[in-house]
């Protein structure tokens, strides 16, 4: 059998005595190197977010030591542990918190050491549980940890939705001095635009935990709706008092014979007003559909502007439509054509939801038209 003694005489023979003894010497010296290499152990004091490297020649270093070899202490309030962090020995100064971990069938309860460093993500490595490119966590993993923080992490998936949504209109407020101080109107009537916009909703474990845009299109501009605001304090009823007017019997109060024959009012304009195929004016300022009332002259002779009350002499709020304005009023079904008028009146008529109240010729005129929807065209 070849034995060791056998190994050492031919190692003799092939280097020589002097020779063996050096290389066993060496032999020696290198064992003595990499055993004390072995033992040393380095590792991070962190505190207050600063890290200090520490190289201890004890494999089981003691915190004592560590704490002197980094010159920190661990003051009231504070607390310590040694851990290991992405495989290296650590020792964590700072305050002590409690972190739970949970998934959808359960959940992990333990403290850590918080030195202004530690987050979310850490947080679940030291839990245990299984964290991939395929999970999430609420909070995000970056966040950082603090007191009594539950941290719920699951399989995360996602869903992308094309959704239409409004733009909402805004609103101008502008002055006019076609209207009386205190009186507004609205001039322009707002519309909401359209966008098209693609959401991208996030699950966890099934459960919606966010949604953010990806893309929108705008698909219609919004309009603005524009109020108009009344500046006009120098109207004066005298407007109206001194108001001359055609007669409808003798001039054409629009281009369309045939309505000229139903018209209710007696006054005509300068010029006839020219309508469209639906018998409504081609230019206007502005058309109000609102309700109509009617009155008569047992309601009273004269007007709140101290004109004769007569038939198209109409009441009006004039806090919407101003004394002396000039309109073409017929209901909304062509069943009356009023025609020319203008604002004369006031009354109670608009607490009960009215919008203008009509002057006829008699009582029975007045009943026989009753409460009506209307169209009023602004001139």
């Amino acid at each position: 059998m070849y034995s060791f003694y056998d190994t050492k005489t031919a190692i003799g023979k092939f280097f020589g005595s002097r020779t063996l003894v050096a290389f066993v010497a060496t032999l020696f010296v290198l064992s003595t190197v990499i055993c004390g290499s072995a033992s040393a152990t380095t590792v991070s004091v962190i505190k207050d977010g600063v890290e200090e490297t520490v190289v201890s020649g004890n494999p089981s270093p003691n915190v004592s030591t560590l704490l002197n070899a980094a010159d920190v202490s661990v003051e009231d309030g504070e607390d310590y542990e040694l851990v290991y962090v992405n495989e290296k020995l650590t020792l964590k100064i700072g305050q002590k918190v409690t972190v739970t971990v949970a998934d959808k069938t359960s959940a992990k309860t333990f403290t850590m050491i918080y030195t202004g460093n530690e987050n979310v993500l850490e947080a679940i490595s030291r839990s245990g549980y299984e964290f991939t490119e395929n999970h999430a966590s609420i909070p995000s993993a970056d966040t950082l940890i603090f007191d009594r923080m539950t941290i719920r992490i699951g399989v995360i998936s996602y869903t992308e939705t094309t959704v239409v949504e409004d733009i909402p209109f805004a609103t101008e407020n502008k002055n006019t001095a076609s209207l009386v101080k205190g009186a507004s109107r609205v001039a322009v009537k707002g519309v909401n635009g359209k966008v098209s916009r693609v959401y991208r909703t996030t699950f966890l474990d099934g459960d919606v935990c966010g949604k953010e845009i990806l893309s929108e299109t705008v698909v219609s501009n919004p309009v603005n709706q524009i109020i108009e605001h009344g500046t006009n304090t120098n109207y004066s009823t005298k407007t109206v008092k001194n108001a001359r007017f055609k007669s409808a019997s003798e001039y054409p109060v629009t281009n369309n014979a045939e309505i000229n024959k139903k018209l209710v009012s007696p006054l005509a304009p300068d010029t006839p007003i020219q309508l469209d195929k639906n018998g409504r004016p081609v230019s206007y300022k502005q058309c109000i559909t609102g309700v109509a009332s009617a009155y008569s002259p047992v309601d009273g002779k004269w007007t709140a502007t101290g004109a004769l009350a007569q038939v198209g002499y109409i009441a009006v709020d004039p806090k919407q439509i101003p004394y002396g304005t000039l309109m073409y009023i017929k209901c909304v079904n062509s069943s009356y054509i009023y025609g020319y008028a203008i604002a004369a009146d006031c009354g109670a008529f608009k607490q009960l939801g009215r919008t203008v109240d009509l002057f006829f010729p008699s009582a029975s005129a007045a009943v026989q038209f009753g409460v009506r929807n209307v169209e009023i065209y602004i001139l």
